[in-house]
């Protein structure tokens, strides 16, 4: 019988795996790093193209919205805060005009200015109850002077009563008990609703 010899060829053999395998796994790191640079490329160019999207998608979002109340101004020139922190605005004298001003892309719809309503709160500071009444102004329309059709104005036979005050300007449409009660949205050309 012949005897083998397992120690010189299982070092050969190993010696030509570990060569083989050598060659491979460095030929496998090349091919990752490729692929990983490659892969970061189009990672980068897909984030790139994701981020002008966004861009698109906002200034749609932007587009179609309804007019959005900027400003309301008091004859007297004393502007009257509109935001959410303030409860109440005193003016020192009674106006006889207040000029509204509206953010958008389109012109107001003058049918729906009957949105825009004044209550007085009847001597009592209490809106809503049966003292309460709706100021009705002698003119609410487009002020002449003014650039578009997003500039209301709502002028006074006579100037106000020493009284308290509440704007409401709608939003939505809604059907009262009676015919007075009845509220129409203002809107823009478009019919597009006043966004609050």
């Amino acid at each position: 019988m012949t005897q083998r010899r397992n120690t010189p060829l299982t070092r050969v053999g190993r010696s030509k795996f570990a060569k083989r395998h050598s060659n491979s796994s460095q030929h496998s790191r090349r091919a990752s790093r490729s692929k990983s640079t490659l892969g970061s490329e189009q990672r980068q160019q897909r984030k790139l193209q994701h981020q002008t999207l966004d861009k698109r998608e906002l200034l749609a979002a932007e587009i179609i919205s309804g007019p959005r109340l900027i400003s309301v101004e008091a004859g007297s020139g004393d502007q009257i805060q509109i935001n959410r922190t303030v409860t109440e605005n005193r003016l020192t004298t009674s106006p006889r005009e207040l000029t509204f001003r509206f953010d958008g892309q389109t012109s107001l719809d003058p049918s729906t200015l009957s949105g825009i309503r004044i209550e007085g709160a009847g001597g009592d500071g209490t809106f809503g109850d049966d003292d309460a009444y709706f100021v009705q102004p002698g003119f609410l329309g487009f002020a002449d002077d003014e650039a578009g059709d997003r500039v209301v104005v709502a002028r006074f036979n006579n100037p106000l009563p020493d009284d308290q005050y509440r704007i409401e300007i709608a939003g939505y449409d809604a059907i009262g008990a009676t015919a007075a009660d009845n509220v129409t949205a203002l809107r823009d050309i478009n019919g597009d609703p006043l966004v609050p």
